[in-house]
């Protein structure tokens, strides 16, 4: 009976808060809605609460069926920081609390999977969910991998056979690479650092979708050992799913956007200093698009932005 008094009370403070427009408070803490929709039959409700701070609030996913009224709770108890966003695709749903995701099946009431994701980009359907492999910051071990998230695919078949057991390294290591070849092709999340030929890369714009399939993103890559930094414009499309994928790859030459002719400036400081704040998708063919890449405020810019066809 505790169980059911908590729950209903969870529920109608929940709905206070919707009414009221901002948290409700309890003798333990407050609460607040800050995501509400239907989903076929359920009216599914994440809510935050705390207790000092809202800042250190815990997450929770509420479901309930509209026919006999039945509420499930599903506590996101990794989930702590600023709510980012949420995406429905079919029964499923993505929730992202800073660079925690968490995958919430609906139908089964249960939570189906959490990972870490570094500039998540979510497709136009909401199926696939592309971001760099996340690490913590200034760890030697970022080399810079682009993973796929498949939402029709369960946590184990999100996960490529360098994921082990440990429950760090499943947020750590989950998705499947895309982008470099080098892991896309071997399934691996990281081990390009041991091949002295190998490249670091580093995401230098948005993850920007060009439909449903086929995203496009500004990459800059320096060899692991020693030799040319390069900015390049590079297209993934999705065929199957995300283990089977194409990517395409257009140079930037990247003295034409950035001057690097002072005598102080390294070979490779226009490559180092190109960064962009936006693609647009101007046209396609069945072939190709042409893209608009906006530069951002760099010293040295001659151009605004540039056009590339990939």
């Amino acid at each position: 009976m505790t169980m059911i008094r908590n729950l209903i009370s969870t529920t109608m403070l929940a709905a206070l808060a919707v009414l009221c427009g901002g948290p409700v408070l309890m003798s333990q803490g407050s609460v607040a809605t800050i995501w509400e929709r239907t989903i076929g039959s359920d009216i599914v409700t994440l809510t935050k609460h705390w207790v000092d701070n809202p800042n250190d609030g815990h997450y929770t996913v509420q479901i309930q069926h509209t026919g006999d009224g039945t509420t499930f709770e599903i506590p996101l108890s990794a989930s702590v920081g600023r709510f980012s966003g949420a995406w429905v695709w079919q029964r499923r749903l993505l929730i992202f609390v800073d660079d925690e995701a968490s995958v919430v099946d609906v139908e089964s009431r249960t939570l189906a999977d959490q990972f870490l994701a570094d500039r998540p980009s979510v497709s136009p359907n909401n199926r696939f969910v592309v971001y760099r492999r996340f690490v913590p910051r200034y760890a030697e071990n970022d080399e810079g991998v682009y993973l796929l998230y498949d939402m029709s695919k369960s946590a184990a078949e999100n996960r490529m056979s360098g994921s082990s057991d440990d429950g760090i390294a499943l947020e750590q290591n989950a998705g499947t690479a895309v982008f470099p070849q080098w892991n896309a092709s071997r399934l691996a999340y990281g081990g390009r650092k041991a091949e002295g030929n190998e490249r670091f890369h580093e995401l230098r714009s948005t993850l920007t979708w060009i439909d449903t399939n086929s995203f496009v993103f500004v990459d800059w890559s320096r060899p692991v050992v020693a030799g040319p930094h390069t900015s390049s414009v590079v297209r993934i499309d999705i065929g199957s799913g995300p283990r089977d994928v194409r990517a395409r790859i257009q140079r930037i030459d990247a003295t034409q956007v950035i001057d690097a002719s002072r005598k102080d400036n390294p070979p490779s400081y226009a490559a180092d200093a190109l960064y962009a704040n936006g693609i647009e998708v101007l046209a396609c063919t069945r072939r190709s698009c042409r893209l608009r890449i906006a530069v951002s405020g760099t010293p040295g810019k001659r151009v605004s932005s540039f056009e590339v066809e990939i």
